[in-house]
């Protein structure tokens, strides 16, 4: 059986003439490739120029007889991602329209005396209920992805999360003598909260 023969890594590695000679020579055409998918000038400039970026970074990585399609591939993706994500912001400003719409100062410090109230009472709750919050809003993981590092179940993570919310409720409303919280508005005190 003969042996297979390997080619040295060296012929294929990017040194910096080769990055620098595909930044001048490409950059141009990875543009107007994100334009059309973004369609928004500096979206495309700062997909283009953070691929570049992640390539350099990654350079040991990447074949250089690959490094075109590469390139290619990887704006494709960062702009999908980009529209993906625009997507979700689009649906969420049409969901919570009163997150940008303009307020005067008694609804301003009403919100905040909101916000206040709802942050005394996490800060009541156990530990790993704060966690699974800070989770799930500041960090926008999943329920199944917080559940399984918990080791428990999605069912039982939907209960803890159904059960933490209703205790908010009962306590804001036993505070203000009213039963207007809703789960939908503590969905969004939370995000306001955690960003």
């Amino acid at each position: 059986m003969q042996a297979e023969t390997i080619q040295p890594m060296s012929q294929h590695i990017i040194d910096t003439q080769l990055f620098e000679k595909l930044f001048r020579d490409k950059y141009e055409q990875l543009y107007y490739f994100a334009y059309d998918y973004v369609e928004d000038e500096e979206v495309a400039r700062d997909t283009v120029s953070e691929t570049f970026a992640m390539a350099w970074k990654n350079r040991n990585n990447i074949d250089a007889a690959k490094i075109v399609s590469y390139l290619h591939t990887a704006v494709r993706n960062r702009c999908l991602d980009h529209l993906r994500h625009e997507k979700r912001k689009n649906r969420f400003e049409e969901s919570y329209p009163t997150l940008y719409t303009e307020v005067d100062s008694d609804e301003w410090r009403e919100r905040e005396e909101l916000i206040a109230a709802v942050q005394a009472e996490i800060r009541r709750l156990p530990e790993r209920t704060q966690w699974v919050l800070r989770q799930r809003y500041e960090q926008h993981r999943s329920y199944q992805d917080i559940a399984d590092e918990l080791g428990i179940s999605l069912n039982g993570m939907k209960k803890l999360i159904s059960r933490t919310f209703q205790h908010l409720r009962d306590a804001l409303n036993a505070k203000n003598n009213k039963n207007i919280y809703t789960n939908r508005k503590l969905i969004v005190i939370l995000l306001t909260m955690f960003g």
